[in-house]
């Protein structure tokens, strides 16, 4: 009976690890990986215009995640590539620099206060693939 509950386990530990995700960094941007797709976390840079990358370390990237960009006073301009398919809540919280925001077509999500705060976002294009718009985008 021992031996088959230590191979349970091992399976479940298996199944977990396989599955879970794992924080990185790459240049000015943390990360983390899923199902071998990235989704921004965290940038700690002080550029003014920001290209998101479509890819890090051959991984694409899919998402701009939950405040990953939330109070940087520093960004201007955001060019998003076509490969990302969300923009997580909050991810452009109270950017009170950032002027404009180039979204492709391709993305599908746009979170919950995703450009809440940004009091300076003069150019903005929401593209006809984004099929889940959250509440309080652009307020504030």
């Amino acid at each position: 009976m021992n031996k088959i509950k230590s191979h349970v386990i091992y399976a479940v530990l298996l199944i977990v690890l396989s599955s879970a995700t794992y924080g990185e960094t790459f240049g000015d941007f943390e990360y983390d990986v899923k199902n071998g797709e990235a989704t921004l976390t965290a940038y700690k840079g002080k550029d003014l215009n920001i290209t998101i990358p479509t890819s890090i370390k051959d991984i694409p990237v899919t998402g701009i995640g939950t405040g990953c960009f939330k109070n940087n006073n520093t960004i201007t301009k955001v060019i998003i590539p076509q490969n990302i398919n969300g923009i997580g809540d909050g991810a452009f919280n109270n950017c009170k620099s950032l002027q404009e925001i180039q979204i492709p077509e391709g993305l599908v999500s746009l979170g919950h206060g995703a450009l809440n705060g940004c009091i300076n976002l003069k150019k903005i294009r929401v593209p006809k693939s984004a099929t889940w718009i959250g509440s309080h985008v652009f307020t504030g």
